[in-house]
């Protein structure tokens, strides 16, 4: 019994010493060996982030399920589960900083920035919190991030740009509740995706034409048929080459990082033309049509294209006849503009357009021999 009555005293004491009145003996600056020559800064394109600017997000723990809340204690933040109603889960990005090539972080009900303290333990522990200008807390040019892609470009590793080890910045990472700085390893844990509050609709989305261009080609095999001539004459066929009508298409944006929670992904647009001038394919604005805004999409041609070939087989001969078919894979640049119905914000993402294009074809005659 007696040694129950002395834990008790120790936990007492600890939980005491570790209390919000305790402030200074939890948290202190980073230790200057964590702060690191950038190595990353040429790779990250900032512009990407530029539009979100001004936009409230949430960020989504990948292997939780959980959202990024400043609601921990200590003003460190933590992770809760999602409640539209819960401000405190909105985060929003700044001011540019063009040396760093980052952006600043911060807690949109607070209206102040994410930065690091080192949170006192045996092992020490690098932790985000928001940092209040009131409690006089000092930076330390901490509150500096990047939204790096993950191997999985739908999510994101929050990147600090300024701390790290060994010269490799550190990430944010996930454990149960809590949220701390580690090595960059882009395991699940190190995922979030970036989801827009709002209620967003596709405003408009135009092409570049000009900037259209084939990709590349290949020849495929578009149907195959025998025909066998038992007769002592020469045999006439016509072969007729149908080109399909329903193309399949592409959008891929450049920065997929950001999830926008569209209810509708139908828009009727002017998509680009492609016609053949000369036996040259030409991508010019073309015609109203409605599609699919998504990865998976298809268009149809306003005028069908078809060809015939005209055969002789051979008196007693049996052939193979393959129809061979010309796909061209063709990329036009696109921006896209997202607006949110209730407040009015838009935001642009830049992208590319994928699609195939069937022209030229060819018929080829096999003899099968018996």
């Amino acid at each position: 019994m007696k040694n129950n009555y002395f834990l008790f005293a120790i936990l007492a004491v600890f939980f005491f010493s570790c209390s919000d009145d305790d402030h200074e003996t939890r948290f202190s600056e980073v230790s200057d060996n964590y702060f690191v020559n950038d190595p990353t800064t040429s790779e990250y394109n900032l512009e990407e982030w530029q539009d979100l600017i001004g936009i409230p997000f949430y960020v989504k723990a990948v292997a939780s399920n959980t959202y990024l809340s400043t609601k921990g204690s200590d003003n460190k933040l933590t992770l809760t589960d999602f409640d539209e109603e819960n401000e405190q889960l909105l985060f929003g990005i700044s001011e540019k900083d063009e040396v760093s090539r980052s952006l600043s972080l911060i807690s949109v009900i607070e209206m102040e920035n994410i930065g690091v303290q080192s949170m006192n333990s045996k092992e020490e522990l690098l932790v985000p919190v928001i940092f209040d200008a009131a409690e006089n807390n000092t930076l330390q040019d901490t509150q500096y991030w990047r939204l790096i892609a993950s191997e999985n470009n739908h999510y994101s590793l929050i990147e600090n740009a300024t701390l790290g080890e060994n010269e490799k910045n550190f990430v944010l990472e996930t454990a149960e509740n809590s949220i701390y700085l580690s090595s960059k390893k882009d395991t699940q844990n190190q995922q979030f995706e970036i989801i827009p509050k709002g209620d967003f609709e596709i405003e408009n989305i135009q092409f570049d034409t000009e900037a259209g261009k084939v990709m590349n080609s290949e020849w495929i095999t578009f149907s195959k048929d025998t025909v066998t001539n038992p007769t002592n004459e020469f045999k006439e066929v016509t072969v007729y080459d149908e080109y399909p009508d329903t193309l399949h298409a592409s959008f891929i944006e450049n920065n997929q990082q950001v999830l926008m929670p569209l209810k509708n992904n139908q828009i009727e647009i002017r998509l680009p033309a492609i016609e053949v001038i000369h036996d040259e394919i030409n991508v010019s604005h073309g015609w109203d049509k409605m599609i699919t805004y998504a990865e998976n999409s298809e268009w149809k041609r306003n005028v069908g294209i078809s060809g015939q070939s005209d055969l002789k087989i051979p008196p007693q001969t049996e052939y193979e006849i393959t129809c061979n078919i010309n796909m061209y894979t063709i990329e036009v640049p696109y921006e896209i503009t997202y607006k949110d119905q209730s407040s009015g914000a838009s935001f642009r993402k830049k992208g590319i357009w994928t699609t195939e294009f069937y022209y030229e074809s060819e018929t080829k005659l096999n003899e099968i021999n018996k």
